[in-house]
């Protein structure tokens, strides 16, 4: 019923058509209409077909009876390996992979018996040389004008695809690998670190900093700097480009602790460097011992220095002295003056020998010793130094052997008799005692000092650490109780400072006892009953 155009009819003889001639004209433009219609067809055909071929997905139409593919494009024979004549009247189960003929057929009935026209699932083609391909399938089933059916499946390759998210999954791998191991290493570290974003919240910290932060972490850079006391980062200037880390920044806290602050401008979020706002690692550092140390050892040098210009001095200037004829009636105390002026000089460089030999981490192997037989000596080596302190010794004669070495132990004792007279005031008495126990023997030395606060007794044996309460009375370098403790560790033994009831302090250590089984070798030591005054070569000031 649709006009197409006019077929015209002439002849120069008039009257001459009649109805044959009518039906043949109609039959003749009837047949035009037709080819006509079919040209139009085909066009529109040729250029659906051309559409479609140009299609980067692949599509196949089938008879959803007989499975067999009627019709592919180029991009369906390209997926499948094969020119598309070789692929036309191809069952569509030899292309798909899950494609079987029950399951394909189930599909179809389903997707016939559901309001959806289409069908959507991945699948995977397999070429004739094996290689898989792995795609998104569109099954439709496609209603004819005709009440016939027709079925169309569009398959879409996912390889790229995949491996695409298989390198982003790799990558993705990698990163949480990365990351896992950054974090691993930032929560290792000792030093504390602070992470702060451009709007100044602080995104992240380390073990070490929440444990200087022992209440509670702070939540912005503005509360950390308030806490600190400081200005912990510095706001960039106009125009000043890229941030440099800061020279670092040190806050003294409440509780006496020092830290040491270094901040590093960071790009963590794809920003410049060079904006307003960049994010900032911040890394904090506990510097309270290195900076005690510090003080410590300044304060060593000085009283070193001290403790060596005084001897020095006086060996150098009686030294001068003496080359003169007129202080010849002089001779013998200065003499005197300059022995034991060499023997203190002796005793720093034995202390500063020890003190290397201590800090290196000694190991000394022990022989048998009897401390009965140490003790005098020392004391009478003692003595003279300090004529206004009497010593006394409270030691049974039956003391079994010790392990140790004879001249650090000799160390020790002239370290804590020293200490004792040093801090004792004139005309007391210093006392050592020694008992026995089943697996050690304990040495005391007793003084009537000015005494120690029982809490810092453990503080007496560090480097360089001077009591507060003793240190206004008399020079010293605070290296003596270190020493002695570090070589009575050594030697297997310990050693302790407290309080005494009534006043004075108590220095003791102990030594262990020697195997059994061992034999006393040394013949010309003196008998343990031998009394001080013998072993000091007669009686004295200050001696008993």
């Amino acid at each position: 019923g649709e006009r197409l155009g006019s077929l015209v009819l002439g002849s120069a003889t008039p009257n001459r058509y009649g109805p044959d001639d009518l039906a043949m004209g109609r039959d003749v433009a009837s047949r035009i209409a037709v080819a006509a219609e079919r040209a139009r067809l085909f066009t529109t055909v040729a250029r659906f077909k051309a559409t479609v071929d140009a299609s980067a997905d692949a599509v196949y139409m089938f008879d959803p009876v007989t499975l067999r593919i009627t019709y592919v494009n180029r991009g369906g024979a390209d997926l499948a390996g094969l020119e598309p004549s070789a692929v036309e009247q191809e069952s569509l189960t030899t292309l798909l992979e899950s494609a079987d003929e029950a399951g394909l057929r189930q599909r179809l009935a389903d997707l016939r018996d559901s309001s959806s026209q289409a069908l959507v699932y991945t699948d995977v083609i397999t070429q004739r040389g094996g290689r898989q391909i792995p795609v998104d399938v569109l099954l439709q089933d496609v209603p004819l004008p005709d009440g016939s059916r027709t079925s169309v499946l569009t398959a879409r390759d996912t390889s790229d695809r995949i491996d695409v998210q298989a390198r982003l999954a790799r990558i993705a791998g990698d990163e949480r690998r990365q990351a896992a191991e950054l974090r691993a290493v930032i929560q290792s570290m000792g030093d504390g670190i602070l992470v702060v974003d451009p709007d100044g919240r602080i995104s992240l910290a380390n073990e070490a900093a929440l444990a200087i932060f022992s209440a509670s972490l702070p939540e912005r850079l503005d509360d950390l700097q308030e806490w600190l006391g400081v200005e912990a980062i510095d706001q960039p200037r106009q125009g000043s480009g890229a941030q440099e880390s800061g020279a670092p920044v040190t806050a003294h806290l409440a509780d006496g602790r020092w830290l040491e602050l270094s901040t590093y401008p960071a790009d963590l979020a794809g920003t410049h460097l060079d904006q307003a706002r960049p994010s900032h690692i911040v890394v904090l550092r506990d510097v309270t011992r290195a900076r005690e140390a510090s003080e410590a050892q300044e304060a060593f040098l000085g009283v070193l220095s001290h403790e060596l210009r005084t001897p020095i001095t006086t060996i150098f200037g009686y030294a001068k002295v003496l080359q003169r004829p007129s202080h010849e009636d002089e001779r013998e105390t200065m003499l005197h003056h300059i022995e034991v002026e060499s023997d203190r000089l002796y005793r720093i460089v034995e202390d500063l020998l020890a003190l290397s030999r201590v800090e290196r981490g000694i190991t000394i192997e022990g022989e048998p010793l009897l401390v009965q037989h140490l003790v005098a000596p020392v004391i009478a080596s003692e003595a003279p130094r300090w004529s206004g302190t009497t010593f006394e010794t409270d030691l049974p004669p039956d003391l079994p052997v010790v392990t140790g070495e004879r001249t650090y132990v000799e160390q020790v004792l002239r370290n804590l008799l020293s200490n004792a007279a040093k801090y004792s005031p004139s005309g007391t008495t210093v006392t050592v005692q020694a008992e026995p126990t089943p697996t050690e023997v304990i040495v005391r030395v007793l003084d009537q000092g000015v005494g120690i606060d029982a809490d810092e007794a453990e503080r007496l044996f560090g480097l360089y650490y001077r009591s507060a309460n003793t240190a206004r009375k008399a020079a010293g370098a605070g290296i003596g109780l270190y020493i002695s403790r570090g070589l009575i560790t050594a030697m297997g033994g310990r050693i302790w400072a407290q309080p005494r009831e009534g006043g004075g302090s108590e220095f003791g250590f102990t030594l262990p006892r020697a195997d059994e089984d061992l034999v006393w070798m040394e013949d010309d030591a003196p008998e343990p009953a031998e009394d001080l005054e013998s072993a000091i070569g007669g009686s004295g000031p200050g001696m008993r």
